[in-house]
């Protein structure tokens, strides 16, 4: 089974290589400011606290890694799911569009495989069967594909976000490194 702890770290690093706490606010970035993958869009409560802004590096990485293994994990299964690399895939996606937008990807990516799943975007007991059924380079390889076409659409339906499209599908495309980690 996945190791949600791994999968966050790899998520955490996605966002910070060094883990050295950076505040990203870019104009135009729709998640506003965004630490250790953690977004003030899907994380306003964190605003007062001051995890955007002055909260300790230390402080603030244990908040994000204690985010992403209890808001994040548990709505998408991740423990239960048996490729780490799927796993983690999931929970990077999720950070940028959220739970039901990223099963949404997988449920589309399962159904082009052939699994007979119904698009809802909640991760129940049909689509974590399939999910783990499934060959996880197939996967893996439909799910990243949905993602960069979900990325694509996004910059379609809003021009100004094409100067996010090389960075997202770059995100997207480092997951297949943890098939054969």
């Amino acid at each position: 089974m996945a190791d949600v702890a791994k999968a966050a770290d790899f998520v955490l690093r996605q966002e910070d290589s060094t883990l050295s706490g950076v505040i990203t606010d870019a104009t135009g970035d729709l998640g506003m400011k965004t630490r250790f993958g953690i977004s003030q869009r899907w994380h306003p409560e964190l605003t007062p606290t001051g995890f955007f802004d002055d909260m300790p590096t230390a402080e603030a990485l244990a908040l994000a890694e204690k985010t992403f293994a209890t808001e994040y994990a548990p709505p998408l299964y991740l423990g239960a799911i048996s490729s780490q690399a799927l796993a983690t895939a999931l929970l990077s996606f999720a950070g940028l569009e959220g739970i039901t937008e990223s099963v949404l990807m997988l449920q589309h990516a399962l159904q082009a495989l052939g699994w007979n799943l119904s698009i809802d975007g909640e991760m129940g007991p049909q689509t974590l069967a399939a999910t783990n059924a499934a060959d996880p380079a197939k996967a893996l390889s439909a799910l990243v594909g949905f993602q960069k076409w979900h990325f694509a659409q996004i910059a379609q339906a809003d021009p100004s976000q094409n100067k996010w499209l090389v960075g997202w599908d770059n995100r997207a495309d480092a997951f297949s490194a943890l098939l054969t980690a």
